[in-house]
């Protein structure tokens, strides 16, 4: 009797015996009939596209939430730097590193125009913790975000500055010429190598590890040497500055400071 019957592929004569057996109706959902079959597509629909809304709304929003360009990042620096940023005027970074960057030599202000940001940042964030110690420097860091601190150091990488030299007239010679000597070579029988091995034969640095250091106030330069001597701040990968300094004495750090600020400041070159 199943023989007359046609064959065809495994699993479809179910499929169509429970077919043929169905009452030709339309289909219902739930049992609620025409019309609520047509509410519930209708608010299923509705579902979706609200949906895709969500979705594109999301977008917009990741759109305008990605950082901020650095045009904008140059912008808030400046406006910090200029007394406009959390700590106020009291705060601004002209007060002590004048209007164009370039520091205040008579009284051991440092330099920042040209300076890689990556580097300055990296300072501030120091400053805030605690790592580099200043009883000026840390209130203010601390009131910066880590993005002011990036906004202030991208102003002044690409800050442009006075080029020459502001050396005090009352520096020795024989001193500067003493510091001279152990920028380029060192003191080999004291196991001191020389600053131009990092920081270049012209003083330009190797960033973003190794700073610029030509033209740098010689005040400053003896003060930071002595804070690496004594661990008042960090001395870099290997604590390399750290090593160095505390095989320095004092007229080392006087003669390398007075040779460091005779180098001429080249002017940096908006980036």
């Amino acid at each position: 009797m199943y023989a007359a019957e046609p064959k065809s592929e495994p699993g479809i004569d179910l499929a169509i015996e429970v077919k043929s057996r169905q009452p030709h109706t339309r289909p219902r959902v739930g049992g609620i009939g025409d019309e609520g079959s047509r509410k519930l597509m209708h608010a299923a629909t509705s579902c979706f596209a609200l949906l895709l809304s969500g979705i594109a709304a999301l977008a917009v929003f990741a759109v305008h939430a990605q950082p901020a360009s650095p045009q904008a990042g140059f912008s808030r620096g400046q406006l910090i730097a200029s007394g406009g940023g959390p700590g106020g005027r009291a705060a601004a970074c002209f007060t002590c590193h004048g209007i164009d960057g370039s520091g205040q030599a008579g009284v051991g202000y440092p330099r920042l125009a040209g300076l890689d940001a990556r580097y300055l940042a990296k300072q501030l964030a120091d400053y805030a913790s605690g790592v580099r110690q200043s009883e000026i420097m840390a209130p203010i860091a601390r009131a910066l975000s880590p993005a002011d601190r990036h906004a202030v150091a991208l102003y002044y990488q690409r800050l442009s500055f006075r080029a020459g030299v502001d050396v005090p007239m009352t520096i020795d010679a024989d001193l500067q010429q003493h510091g001279a000597a152990l920028y380029a070579r060192g003191a080999p029988e004291r196991h001191l190598q020389g600053c131009i091995n990092c920081h270049g034969p012209a003083g330009r640095g190797l960033p973003p590890t190794y700073p610029a250091l030509a033209g740098q106030p010689e005040p400053y330069v003896r003060d930071q040497l002595r804070r690496f001597r004594n661990r008042a701040r960090d001395g870099g990968p290997a604590d390399v500055m750290g090593h160095i300094a505390r095989r320095m004495n004092e007229r080392d750090m006087a003669g390398a400071a007075a040779y460091l600020a005779s180098l001429p400041r080249h002017a940096a070159k908006g980036r």
